[in-house]
């Protein structure tokens, strides 16, 4: 017999607190120990690796609805079903890139960062064959390894722009 409690309820799009929160505290726990102080800026920053890491949750738990369902899962793919939330993965793929795009547009940090951008088109790409193919879990593999590639990709892209800027 499992330990595992059979009703949960998670919070947010991903099923897993300790995956995701610690990327964001990480961003802002490295502010606050080399200048003092959080700020609005690395607040802003810490979105991108927070809503990409939700993402790449949120897709994961599309081939594992019927699972969870059996097991009393009450994640955002078993309460919405899988199309239900593809939306979801594109908010958080807007809120990702838009707080990146709206931190250099306020001169938050310099333009170099912006280098993630490029992670775009692969986030844009991996939407569009969720939505295509949300309840076809063989069509499905494509938008979850383009999701994996934008998790690697977009941040180390952050950092490279962030390191040539100084």
């Amino acid at each position: 017999m499992s330990s595992y409690p059979r009703k949960v309820w998670y919070v947010g799009a991903t099923s897993e607190e300790v995956a995701r929160a610690p990327l964001g505290r990480r961003l802002l726990g490295t502010e606050v120990v080399l200048t003092g102080a959080m700020s609005w800026q690395g607040l802003a920053l810490s979105v991108l690796p927070f809503c990409l890491a939700n993402n790449l949750l949120l897709l994961n738990q599309f081939p594992d609805v019927e699972a969870d369902q059996s097991v009393g899962r009450r994640t955002l793919p078993v309460l919405l079903g899988r199309l239900g939330s593809v939306p979801v993965l594109g908010l958080q793929y807007g809120l990702a890139f838009g707080a990146a795009l709206r931190g250099m547009g306020l001169g938050w940090w310099p333009a170099a960062p912006g280098l993630a951008v490029l992670g775009l088109s692969l986030a844009v790409s991996a939407w569009q064959r969720a939505q295509a193919h949300a309840d076809d879990l063989p069509g499905l593999q494509p938008a979850m390894a383009l999701n994996v590639a934008v998790n690697l990709i977009t941040p180390v892209l952050a950092a490279l722009g962030l390191a040539l800027s100084i």
